[in-house]
């Protein structure tokens, strides 16, 4: 509720307490009602209240007027709470007054009464000095402390006003000394020859700060038209495994393909010299309750992408490339991520028909990768050819391998590449939740459908089928 000054002055009991404070947001509590940020003042800010005789002295209008609260509630950890729409009461213990620009409002009241202009003390002290010495006093803050009025204890102070001309020269002479001699010391220590060389150093100093300044905006600016510039391009060179462009957002769809843990902060992304996903953990002991004996682990994860390069999925894996995506074979790079959530490492070789295969040439890989094709084709010719010779045998060898417990060596063998099939492991054992060496038919069925990986669990099973 608002009231004046006046009605402030004389209703409110000289022992009652005041808090000086802001709303701290724009909605009330439905319970408690508007949340008050109470003013703190005195030594370490150890003081949050006064009594309201100390307001009773300020030199504010009879007019001027304040919100007033009196209906209160402390809520948990002492939070202050006031409900707007009460009335004052004026035999309250406790008043809330609200008002951001109370600290203002009294100087600017101090000093309309005690006319600021012709009677303050500071200002006539730096107008009576030289004007290096007024520059110098001004930019170390000599006057701070010096020649002041406390007008609510242990938070307001102004510049002291003194209407007696003969008092207030007699101060105005003697901070005048005081300063001409520190101002002199100064020169010496700094060794500046002469009052000149000290403005001329102020002057340099000043437009090296403004450059700074301005150095600080355009690299600012830069940095804002960068990001602006990465995110198109990330957003706009992502790819998921059908080829199709991710509009979802890269980052999100990215940080999905790999274990993140709890906990993620940030996950940020932008252009730069190399291929790379990284994880940076830090360890926040104030994050769990007192009872749990180890921090939270909070982690940020950026992903960073050459220019001209391009992202896409392949075989769970994320994937670098440059240029046209080639399924018979391209240079690449690709991501791996070891049992740590840290530990991501970015690896380079090349895709040949769906297999991160680590060589030194194109050639050498399109080699391995078809031997293994040639292995596949052999053992495809040879099932179709048990299959059709003997179908009653083949669904016999099926009920024994409903039994047969497959392997990582059984995924090698049969074609897939080791990182993709390290991959697959380890979603494995983050869903079960413990290591798993070997897995059952049904099982690589399942979590192969689940992880989009079918193609090359099939080709583990017929592999395996075919051995037998």
């Amino acid at each position: 509720m608002t009231i004046t000054f006046k009605e402030f002055k004389n209703n409110v009991k000289a022992n009652a307490k005041v808090f000086l404070g802001t709303f701290r947001f724009d909605v009330a509590d439905d319970r408690y009602g508007r949340e008050v940020s109470v003013v703190r003042f005195g030594n370490k800010e150890q003081y949050n209240c006064w009594k309201a005789s100390a307001f009773f002295s300020l030199p504010l209008a009879d007019s001027y007027k304040m919100d007033v609260y009196t209906d209160y509630d402390t809520g948990w950890s002492y939070t202050h709470y006031v409900k707007e729409e009460s009335e004052v009461d004026f035999n309250s213990k406790r008043f809330y007054i609200v008002a951001p620009a109370f600290a203002k409002d009294v100087e600017k009241a101090y000093n309309r009464v005690n006319d600021a202009k012709r009677c303050c003390i500071n200002t006539q002290v730096l107008a009576g000095v030289s004007e290096s010495c007024a520059t110098w006093m001004r930019r170390s803050d000599y006057l701070k402390g010096k020649n002041k009025v406390e007008l609510l204890s242990g938070y307001i102070f102004v510049d002291a006003c003194e209407k007696d001309e003969q008092k207030r020269d007699k101060v105005v002479r003697r901070t005048i000394g005081f300063a001409e001699k520190a101002f002199a010391k100064f020169l010496t220590k700094e060794a500046f020859p002469n009052e000149n060389e000290y403005l001329a150093h102020v002057e340099w100093e000043d437009k090296k700060k403004a450059e700074y300044k301005q150095a600080c905006a355009r690299t600012k600016k830069a940095a804002e038209k960068k990001r602006v510039r990465d995110t198109d391009y990330v957003n706009s060179h992502t790819f998921d495994e059908t080829g199709k462009p991710v509009v979802s957002g890269a980052i999100d769809f990215i940080t999905r393909n790999i274990n993140t843990g709890e906990h993620v902060m940030y996950r940020t992304y932008s252009v730069g010299k190399e291929n790379s996903l990284t994880c940076e953990e830090k360890k926040d002991y104030n994050g769990y309750s007192r009872r749990f004996q180890f921090p939270m682990i909070n982690r940020d994860f950026h992903l960073t992408v050459k220019n001209g390069y391009s992202i896409r999925i392949v075989g769970g894996l994320i994937t670098f490339y440059r240029g046209e995506y080639k399924r018979e074979g391209m240079a690449c790079e690709w991501v791996e991520q070891g049992r740590a959530i840290a530990d991501i490492v970015t690896k380079k070789g090349y895709l040949v028909r769906g297999e991160h295969i680590e060589a030194k040439t194109l050639k050498e890989a399109k080699r391995i990768n078809a031997e293994k094709r040639k292995q596949q084709a052999i053992a495809l010719l040879k099932s179709r050819a048990k299959r059709a010779r003997k179908a009653e045998d083949e669904k016999r060898r099926l009920e024994e391998l409903e039994e047969y417990m497959f392997t990582f060596e059984d995924s090698l063998n049969a074609g897939n590449c080791h990182p993709g099939t390290q991959h697959f492991k380890d979603m494995v054992e983050m869903e079960v939740g413990h290591e798993v060496n070997e897995i059952s038919l049904a099982d690589l069925r399942k979590y192969g459908k689940k992880f989009n990986l079918s193609y090359y669990t099939e080709r583990v099973i017929n592999y395996v089928m075919n051995r037998k």
